[in-house]
């Protein structure tokens, strides 16, 4: 793989977990605290809300990091072994995790407040997610068939390789 290519995209790795975190810590708590002052009714809802919001984010993270290994796996010509089903599952479960919270985030600030601006951007959200998560298993899928076909081709080239004789015949 290109080396250039994997460096870039851990640049852009960084850069977003980077942006994450500072949204995290800045962002999250702001924006709850606008919405706890424009819907006053929400406002003991202010905790728990930044709580979901500041677990999805992680969701998010903890994934970037399984792709952080996954190329480590790739630069080392390893991609193809048990270990790298452990992140790919990984990504898919905090994928799945994310698009869940972001669904009950929804559903609770329309079904129970009546916020229909929350309708739109949780909703995207959630189309989203459950797309990358289905896009996650059928990469999955792919994964474990060229795993095989790996496994099968190096089973194939063992059992051709002979092994190799003495060049001088025995004599008794």
């Amino acid at each position: 793989m290109n080396s250039l290519a994997v460096l870039a995209l851990r640049v852009v790795l960084v850069l977003i977990v980077l942006c994450m975190v500072l949204g995290q810590v800045f962002l999250v708590p702001v924006v709850a605290a606008d919405l706890a002052n424009t819907y006053p009714e929400m406002a003991d809802l202010r905790a728990p809300y930044t709580v979901v919001v500041n677990l999805g984010l992680g969701c998010v993270q903890i994934a970037l990091v399984a792709v952080w290994v996954l190329l480590s796996m790739v630069r080392g010509n390893a991609i193809f072994t048990a270990r790298a089903f452990a992140f790919v599952d990984l990504i898919i479960g905090a994928a799945g995790l994310a698009t869940l919270l972001a669904a009950g985030l929804g559903l609770h600030a329309f079904g129970a407040m009546r916020i229909w601006q929350a309708v739109l951007p949780l909703g995207a959200t959630v189309i989203v997610g459950g797309a990358f998560v289905l896009l996650m298993l059928i990469l999955r899928g792919l994964l474990r068939r060229a795993t095989a076909l790996e496994r099968e081709l190096a089973a194939q080239l063992n059992s051709r390789r002979t092994p190799r004789r003495s060049e001088t015949p025995f004599m008794n």
